[in-house]
């Protein structure tokens, strides 16, 4: 179903929502069942086009009240849809510091608020802390925002009450933390058997690229909560992370061009016999080799990177509409991957 929008009031949202709601057979009401108040601050008004028919296509699995908001004139220009078995929508284009006052009574007031934050680096923007005020849980998309893991962790701690912040960086990764899983399978089963981890991704090592390694940082950290590495010796190698059980594990961040689809490989080693898991891009593909020695005991090559990694922003968003409280192993991931970057980067120093 395509979205369309009709010229909108604010002070008649209800009924031009109840009346788009009308099912043109039966010329009754459908019931409502809306999960969440979603707020979405774009960029610009291009940027508000291009979400608008994904946050829509979202409705049917994640039902909300949708507020679109796009920066604009004095002049507030309102717009509605609604989907009969999906969201509700309304796409404001107004003076971005008018616009909180302007939701805040149109919010569902049973339902959790989650704002959708496009609109550039957030950090000291009053805007920003506005909606945040109004917001129980906040989505930001740190790699395309140029955050590096130090500001998102600052971010996270100057939230207001009991907000909480999510990542859709973090979100692109769950394809290679599948496959990471996949991996540690057979002889690697035992986490006491990895001897070394390999993480290459864009921007690692320079200093010009304030964000390039956030992804990085994250599937590190990730690894190392799971597996339970704790800080350990630095060497001209990388880090040696201490571990329950059996001799350290040496972890080391490669640098790699930047990539749209964040890392360029992970590689794990160890076992007995020898075994080494490569998760890599082979052209516009992603696939896992297993090797043992020098044979080759298992591989596997998935579908588009573009597809299995990055991935369109609904299906990211889907993801994170389906969690509907803190993120705790996001959190930890970051938290952890942000101890070992410095780490890394004290020990290259």
């Amino acid at each position: 179903m395509q979205l369309e929008w009709r010229a909108g009031r604010i002070a008649k949202l209800e009924s031009q929502w109840r009346q788009l709601r009308l099912p043109e057979a039966e010329g009754m009401t459908q019931p409502r069942a809306l999960a969440l108040n979603l707020i979405c601050r774009a960029h610009d008004e291009a940027d508000a086009g291009r979400i608008a028919q994904q946050l829509w296509d979202l409705g049917p699995h994640h039902p909300a009240r949708v507020f679109l908001i796009a920066p604009g004139d004095a002049a507030v220009r309102v717009c509605v849809a609604a989907h009969p078995g999906g969201s509700e929508m309304v796409s404001l284009c107004g003076l971005p510091e008018r616009m909180p006052s302007i939701v805040a009574p149109l919010l569902a007031c049973d339902l959790p608020v989650l704002l959708l934050w496009r609109a550039g680096d957030p950090s000291g923007n009053g805007e920003f802390m506005a909606w945040a005020s109004l917001s129980g849980r906040i989505l930001v998309d740190a790699h395309r925002l140029h955050l590096p893991a130090a500001r998102l962790t600052q971010l996270a701690q100057s939230m207001p009450g009991n907000t909480t912040i999510g990542d859709l960086t973090w979100t692109r990764l769950t394809p290679w933390r599948h496959l990471v899983c996949q991996g540690l399978e057979g002889e690697l089963a035992n986490p006491a058997s990895i001897e070394a981890v390999t993480v290459s991704a864009g921007g690692i090592g320079d200093p010009a690229d304030s964000g390039g390694s956030l992804a990085a940082t994250m599937m590190a950290g990730w690894m190392a909560q799971k597996l339970q590495w704790q800080s350990g010796e630095r060497t001209r190698e990388g880090l040696r992370l201490n571990r329950p059980q059996g001799a350290p594990v040496l972890l080391r961040f490669e640098p790699a061009s930047s990539h749209e689809c964040l890392l360029k490989h992970i590689i794990i080693e160890g076992g007995s016999p020898r075994t080494v898991v490569a998760i890599e891009h082979r052209g516009p593909h992603i696939g896992i080799t297993i090797r043992q020695g020098e044979a080759v005991v298992g591989e596997w090559t998935g579908t588009s990177a573009g597809d299995m990694l990055l991935r369109g922003e609904a299906a990211t968003l889907s993801e994170e509409l389906s969690i509907h409280r803190a993120d705790r192993l996001f959190q930890l991931a970051l938290e952890r991957g942000l101890a070992l970057m410095a780490g890394w980067e004290a020990a290259a120093a």
